[in-house]
């Protein structure tokens, strides 16, 4: 099957910007309808997290593993031929494993004794081999970004941020190989080490947060202050809700959680109960304050 440019360029999009919510055209259309994916909600184009795992395995099949960093010209003729695909599925994507990082004034250390300095502006792309080589005794605070959007706006994440977390190391959480290696990486950390989990504001974004939070036990969620909430109900999403309540047995078992005295489970029982939905970036571009549960 051949693909126009511009489907393709959408597509790419797409998976860069991975928007919860979009205003329809002809070329989100057609994706919607040729991958399967999103629900369309009065002129907008609604998706969740499952929507952009469908996205990009349709992208690998049809277009190869290292899609979203290939550097082929738009403005040539490209159809992605089964021929290009089959000649980048032999190869996995350049950062499909590698594990990206920031800081606004930091470093990361090594076992073999080099550092690499991380400084606001700039994002750092490690290679599993360089994570191995990590020494990660030198990581006092690591905080896990749900979305790649806030690594590379770090100076609006940092003014939200309590004044004792200025001086954390960001990392992109990853959705194939290097979200594995961010799992390891947690694991590996020294017991006083601290880890923070900045996910969205919503139920599948704290269920997430609840599963890297069970992998170290100095572990806080970030989450918007009660006023903050209030002052971004403009911003929710409540028809996305819909397609992220609780299940019945989901809810039970929450509750029961909640009621053995754990945060994140009454916060996601907090957002079912007010139909919430709030993406990190609503959070951020509107400067809420933070606060860790």
């Amino acid at each position: 099957m051949e693909f126009k440019t511009n489907f393709i360029k959408q597509v790419k999009k797409l998976l860069v910007n991975r928007p919860s919510r979009i205003k329809l055209n002809v070329s989100i259309k057609e994706i919607m309808k040729i991958v399967e994916i999103g629900t369309e909600i009065n002129g907008f184009a609604l998706f969740e997290h499952k929507d952009f795992r469908v996205l990009e395995d349709f992208a690998t099949e049809h277009f190869g593993k290292d899609f979203l960093i290939s550097k082929i010209d738009f403005t040539n003729r490209f159809t992605a031929a089964s021929s290009v695909a089959n000649e980048k599925s032999a190869r996995q994507g350049v950062f499909e494993s590698m594990l990206n990082v920031a800081a606004m004034d930091n470093a990361l250390y090594f076992k073999d004794g080099t550092l690499v300095k991380l400084n606001l502006g700039i994002v750092s792309s490690l290679s599993p081999e360089q994570v191995q080589n990590l020494d990660v005794s030198k990581i006092k605070k690591l905080c896990v970004l749900e979305n790649g959007v806030p690594l590379i706006n770090l100076d609006k994440v940092l003014k939200d941020l309590p004044q004792e977390y200025q001086d954390i190391i960001f990392i992109y959480r990853g959705h194939g190989q290097n979200e594995a290696i961010v799992k390891d990486l947690i694991r590996s950390l020294n017991d006083e080490a601290l880890v923070l989990l900045f996910f969205d504001y919503d139920i599948p974004g704290l269920k997430m947060a609840t599963m890297f939070k069970a992998l170290h036990n100095n572990s806080k969620v970030l989450i918007p202050t009660e006023n903050s909430v209030i002052e971004l109900l403009r911003f929710n999403k409540s028809e996305l809700f819909r397609a992220q309540a609780l299940t019945q047995s989901e809810y039970l078992m929450f509750k029961d959680k909640s009621a053995q005295g754990d945060r994140v489970s009454k916060e996601i029982l907090y957002l079912q109960d007010k139909h919430l939905s709030l993406t990190q970036e609503a959070i951020i571009a509107n400067g809420k304050e933070l606060t860790t549960i």
